[in-house]
């Protein structure tokens, strides 16, 4: 099983309440979960850095080998705005139709490029065309077969089980946890070699046209501010109920529908 783990760009998009300076803790999670999957199935594992073309990137590959991947592989960019998830997300899908055609599996930690809106595995998934789980908390290959276990919410979960190639989003927080070996640390810097790519090229195949918004937005009113803040899981079993979950939120904070005529 090839599996590419897509990190996150700390170097961006820092994660101010993660001890780790390069490498986030939900991205040594799910490479520990590719790993174990690599363990029970055989195959190869790559971690793939989509950033800057600065040091720190560098950095963080090198601290994905030392947890025991098998490619290290940074896709540099001179001057890209990564808050624009719709085009990386189809730069990401394209340089995998590009460079990685035999992969089977596609994992991304918790935290991506986009928090943990999910938008960017989404978009992804959607683009080459194969399926996705998000939140899942583990995974299970019998040989021909990915069974998930995915959270929707504190007390409910959902099975699952598709055919690869696969793209999951992994929440995993009680997964095999361990310091990297000293082996594999020495291993990392004495002969570990990171795969440089430009992502440059892969942005130009695709027209800034693609991306112009076709949407007006319209707010009257905004909701006034309260110090009183609760997180709400949207998480559904499937998009649909997903979706109606924001919208019966937005009702519940008072927001309504307003007719756009063109």
């Amino acid at each position: 099983m090839n599996t590419l783990v897509i990190l996150r760009n700390l170097f961006n998009n820092p994660d101010l309440f993660d001890e780790e300076q390069y490498l986030s803790t939900s991205d040594i999670n799910v490479i520990l979960e590719a790993l174990h999957l690599r363990k029970q199935c055989g195959g190869l594992v790559s971690a793939i850095l989509f950033a800057e073309d600065v040091e720190e990137s560098q950095k963080t590959l090198m601290k994905a080998y030392t947890y025991g991947v098998d490619k290290a592989v940074h896709v540099a960019f001179q001057n890209f705005d990564f808050s624009r998830t719709d085009r990386l997300g189809d730069i990401i899908a394209k340089t995998i139709e590009t460079h990685f055609t035999d992969y089977d599996l596609i994992m991304f930690g918790r935290l991506a490029y986009d928090g943990d809106a999910v938008t960017l595995a989404t978009r992804v998934s959607e683009k080459l065309h194969i399926p996705r789980v998000t939140y899942s908390e583990n995974c299970i290959y019998n040989g021909s077969k990915m069974m998930n276990t995915k959270f929707i919410s504190a007390d409910r979960h959902l099975s699952t089980c598709h055919s690869l190639p696969l793209l999951v989003h992994s929440i995993r927080k009680d997964g095999l946890r361990r310091q990297p070996y000293i082996s594999d640390i020495i291993s990392t810097y004495s002969e570990k070699k990171i795969i440089k790519l430009a992502g440059d090229p892969m942005e130009e195949l695709l027209p800034s046209s693609l991306y112009r918004s076709t949407c007006d937005f319209v707010c009257d009113e905004s909701l006034a501010k309260s110090n009183a803040q609760t997180l709400t899981m949207l998480n559904g079993s499937n998009d649909m109920e997903s979706a109606q979950n924001l919208i019966n939120l937005l009702k519940e904070l008072g927001y309504r529908a307003k007719e756009y005529n063109q």
